[in-house]
């Protein structure tokens, strides 16, 4: 007997609504601040490194 594997049904994802449950859940939105503090603070040192070498 063989198996057959059916295709994967295709989705359309709207970012809108994946944003809209991200941010119902406060885990994801603590992960995402600190994320865009870490990215921030990146920035900002980068951006005196290159002021400092110049």
């Amino acid at each position: 007997m063989r198996k057959r594997i059916h295709p994967a049904v295709s989705t359309r994802d709207d970012l809108k609504n994946d944003l809209r449950e991200v941010w119902k859940n406060d885990q994801w939105v603590r992960i995402l601040l600190l994320i865009f503090c870490n990215v921030c603070s990146s920035f900002i040192r980068m951006a005196a490194t290159m002021y400092y070498v110049t």
